[in-house]
């Protein structure tokens, strides 16, 4: 835990020197420090050296950079209290939705994140576990899928410096969602010069502004236990029309944490390059340009994201165009080789879909209801603010439609939900002039006051309620397979860089050691770009038992090393595994009441 703390320390410290402002210190401290953990650990294969080289850089950056070391003391006071309790409100937040009970060493996670979190656990522990040398999705080992998978690795440094895996993920969570709330006060407050706005717009945006609560008031009426007691998100339904899933609230928040740290980002690069008025300076545009390059493997779309903002603001912004084209031809030149690295063995690709998840019942009524729904009161107000706000503010406003407009004509993913990262970031749009809207109002005479106060109530009003989910949801628990019998055996038996062919899916324990296995949750798969339909049909060969020639050139091409047989009841979704022919052709070197385990 001490080791991790200092890591953190020197991640904060880096990022303040870097930015002088301590809203973007974790998120840009992270970003070069991690990233170039990474490097040398790509480059020397061994994470204790990594350490030992990454603090010695770090050293003399400090030596380098001795006199902004001397800022840290004019931080102030108000800030770092205000700083301290957000961080520490988010941490709560976050160990609620995952935690880990020591009593019976399990995972205690929410049902609203139990399906992704069976990806998260796997990626992190792979990386703790040392097999970040080859980056790739565990459970699909040797197939060179790459996915934005950097904030697992962070995690994974955590558990590696000796933090328990949850207490690490739910820190660098609870920093990223705090430097995101400051990060969207100094942006909104420069852009509109209204410190009420600054403070308004990531409570929207964090909260969520869809209709849920109407929905809920409709199915409970105006019982008061049974909203307190509240425990599902309420999907998409207005006028007779059902919408489906949520993305546009607290849940996307609490699950898809890389996300939070990916919004940071972005509002720190806009703001950067808008907040100027004179022209950038060449050693702030290779700034820019170094954290867009660093960016793909922590989060791909975003970076899609970040650059159609760009272009937007280019081609609104005269004065700002030459140094935006800069940004964007020379981080061109870094990102590109790094986005056709991770397109090589994906089969995502750019399809012309219009209408979001609504696509196979698109009409102009369910498309207005559909986003009536998701944006709620906030869209009226961002109206509001729009009219009201001047034309640089419009600009900006103008720059974060054009993802509203891309992601509703065109599908980015395999699956179309995925699109829903470009809403998020435009909803910081619709948070910013909703909330100067609302601001706006409240400095008037009262009647005005209370229609601003009666829309703060409205916007908010579904937020609150997802917040008591969170409060009510129940956990699904997950036993820890590091600790067992058989985790320990396959910790000092199996090799890091061995592919073992197991016949488990979800929450397979030997994902959750972090093993490189041959076929996991083919759902991930799927969505990370991987066609996993050969390794379906290999796994089912293998596991029936019926072709001996067939079996032995499936684990011969593969690489395959061990095989593990769960045992009934010991893990989610098993695959029957015909005993007789594994017991018959290969050498058994392990059984404990969980599984068993076969030398190849």
């Amino acid at each position: 835990m001490i080791l991790f703390i200092l890591f953190l320390v020197s991640i904060l410290i880096l990022g303040y020197i870097l930015t002088q402002r301590l809203s973007a210190s974790f998120i840009i401290g992270s970003l070069f420090g991690v990233s170039s953990i990474f490097v040398i650990l790509f480059l020397f294969k061994n994470l204790y050296l990594s350490f030992l080289l990454y603090f010695f850089g770090w050293s003399i950056f400090l030596f380098v950079k001795k006199k902004k070391l001397k800022n840290i003391l004019k931080i102030n006071n108000l800030e770092l209290v205000v700083y301290s309790c957000i961080f520490i409100i988010s941490f709560i937040l976050f160990d609620r939705t995952f935690s880990y009970d020591i009593s019976n060493n399990s995972f205690l996670i929410q049902s609203n994140l139990y399906q992704d979190f069976g990806s998260r656990i796997s990626h992190i522990r792979y990386f703790s576990n040392g097999g970040g040398i080859i980056p790739e999705v565990p459970y699909f080992a040797g197939m060179g899928l790459l996915y934005h998978f950097f904030f697992e690795l962070y995690a994974g440094i955590g558990e590696f410096l000796g933090t328990r895996i949850d207490i690490t993920f739910n820190i660098i969570s609870a920093f990223s969602i705090t430097s995101l709330i400051f990060l969207l006060y100094e942006f909104s407050l420069w852009l509109f010069k209204d410190k009420l706005a600054g403070i308004l717009t990531p409570i929207i945006f964090i909260l969520g502004s869809d209709l849920s609560f109407i929905q809920l008031v409709n199915k409970y009426g105006f019982n008061l236990s049974s909203y307190y007691h509240h425990n599902s998100y309420l999907v998409g339904e207005l006028l007779g029309n059902e919408f489906g899933r949520n993305f546009l609230n607290i849940n996307t928040i609490v699950n898809q944490r890389h996300l939070i740290f990916a919004f940071g980002v972005f509002v720190f690069i806009i703001h950067t390059v808008l907040a100027r008025n004179e022209k950038l300076t060449n050693i702030n545009l290779l700034f820019m340009v170094l954290i867009i390059s660093l960016l793909p493997f922590w989060h791909v779309q975003i970076v899609v994201v970040i650059y159609i903002v760009l272009v937007s603001l280019a081609f609104l912004l005269k004065h700002k165009r030459k140094e935006i084209l800069k940004i964007l031809l020379l981080s061109g030149v870094f990102v590109l080789p790094q986005l056709l690295l991770i397109k090589i063995n994906s089969v995502n690709e750019l399809v012309f879909r219009p209408g979001f998840t609504i696509a196979n019942n698109l009409s102009v009524e369910t498309f207005s209801l559909f986003w009536i729904w998701n944006l709620g009161f906030a869209m009226i107000f961002a109206i509001f603010g729009f009219i009201k706000s001047d034309l640089m503010q419009r600009k900006v406003f103008l720059s974060m439609f054009s993802l509203f407009i891309i992601a509703n004509l065109f599908q980015f993913g395999r699956d179309i939900f995925d699109n829903h990262k470009f809403f998020n970031v435009f909803f910081i749009s619709i948070s910013m002039f909703s909330a100067y809207a609302v601001s706006w109002l409240f400095q008037k005479k009262l009647l005005f006051k209370v229609i601003a106060i009666l829309g703060i109530v409205l916007i908010t009003a579904s937020g609150f309620f997802n917040v008591l989910v969170i409060k009510n949801d129940v956990y699904a628990k997950v036993s820890d397979s590091l600790q067992t019998s058989m985790g320990r055996w396959v910790k000092n038996n199996i090799p890091n860089n061995d592919i073992v062919l197991t016949n488990g899916e979800i929450y397979d324990p030997a994902s959750l050691l972090g093993v490189r296995t041959f076929l996991g949750r083919t759902h991930y798969i799927f969505l990370f770009g991987g066609n996993p339909d050969i390794r379906i049909s290999e796994k089912n060969k293998f596991f029936a038992g019926e072709n001996s020639n067939e079996i032995k050139r499936i684990l011969s091409k593969n690489e395959i090393t061990y095989i593990i047989v769960y045992k009934e009841g010991k893990a989610p979704n098993l695959m029957k595994a015909n005993l007789n022919f594994i017991n018959g052709n290969f050498r058994k070197v392990y059984e404990d009441s969980i599984a068993i385990i076969y030398k190849i």
